[in-house]
């Protein structure tokens, strides 16, 4: 007996490709049986958001006797749909817990389980980084900065502050991303695919990352920012909480106010999301331009705790613990 793992996500440079790439890796690299044919299974999970397209309906197909369901969304209402299609599965798995709440509140009823998300050390390493060096630079990621992600946010805090000896790096990538801003001083705009090598020397550059999301089914670019000794300020909602609240003082949050989501420029009610506190975002930045050395210190301190307490290794346990609530245990 085996665990049959699918998903449509293949981009391992976006976030849900990223995901099932590596926890495919790690179910791999531990004691619980992978398999590519369903036949010869008997849990199946897949991985992605269920919506009604034909080719994912196709792929989303019962071939086990236990069809379990991984997925998120990062507002509190889920598009039309996706209740009706989750309860099709015997579970729901969701990277935190403010999804499985407001899927919960949505209607789903089929019964649900925490699986986080987590960084591969080998991939996001402690980076040396110059205590000397002459300016502090700020780093902002994402696919889009146009979406929910607080691009524009960071780069207006950036220009009001004026602070000295700083710079701002973005970095984006050219998926329905095309160039919006023209080089200024200070502000390095990078619109481009990297390699884990180049990004790993652009986060060497940077001494903080900025995450003032208004919303995340988990976040895991913040993550791997602090994994790799970077501190880290995220809004503090929605799945940003779940490493959060493990990892404070060294990881800060971000201040919020609710706000109609950013889904519903789409059409259609979505609930709510969070509106970033600018202010806050401000004298959180301010107040790292002036203090290098303590931001230097828990910089190198979420790193251990993330290598301590949140590796591809945690979802595997928690996965464990999963199989053998359904009684599956001797698949490993």
């Amino acid at each position: 007996m085996a665990l049959y793992f699918t998903s449509p996500a293949g981009n391992p440079a976006c976030g849900y490709g990223r995901v099932a790439t590596k926890l495919l890796e790690a179910l791999k690299s531990s004691d619980i049986p992978i398999t590519e044919k369903p036949q010869r299974s008997d849990v199946q999970i897949w991985y992605g958001q269920p919506f009604n397209d034909p080719d994912i309906l196709a792929m989303r197909q019962r071939q086990c006797d236990r069809f379990f369901i991984y997925s998120m969304f990062e507002s509190t209402i889920i598009p039309d749909g996706w209740v009706e299609e989750i309860n099709k599965h015997d579970a729901l798995l969701t990277p935190s817990r403010w999804c499985g709440r407001w899927f919960a509140e949505c209607g789903v009823t089929v019964p649900w389980h925490l699986l986080h998300h987590g960084v591969d050390p080998a991939e996001f390493p402690l980076l040396e980084r110059p205590a000397d060096r002459k300016h502090f630079t700020f780093i902002w990621q994402g696919v889009n900065p146009r979406d929910r992600k607080g691009c524009e946010m960071v780069r207006r805090a950036f220009f009001k502050l004026k602070l000295p000896k700083t710079r701002l790096i973005i970095k984006a990538v050219p998926v329905q991303s095309p160039r919006l801003y023209m080089e200024t001083p200070g502000c390095k705009e990078i619109w481009d695919w990297y390699t884990q090598k180049q990004m790993l020397s652009l986060l060497q550059e940077a001494d903080m990352s900025l995450n003032p999301t208004s919303g995340e089914g988990f976040g895991l670019i913040p993550l791997e920012h602090a994994a790799t000794g970077l501190v880290v300020a995220a809004t503090d909602f929605s799945g940003c909480r779940e490493y959060l609240e493990d990892l404070e003082p060294d990881m800060l949050g971000i201040k919020w106010q609710p706000k109609p989501s950013y889904f519903n420029s789409l059409g259609g009610d979505y609930g709510f999301d969070a509106a970033p506190d600018f202010e806050h975002l401000c004298s959180i930045m301010e107040w790292a331009s002036q203090n290098r050395d303590e931001v230097r210190k828990k910089g190198q301190r979420l790193a251990q705790a993330v290598y301590q307490r949140w590796t591809w290794q945690r979802p595997v346990g928690q996965l464990k613990r999963i199989l053998k609530a359904y009684g599956v245990q001797q698949i490993y």
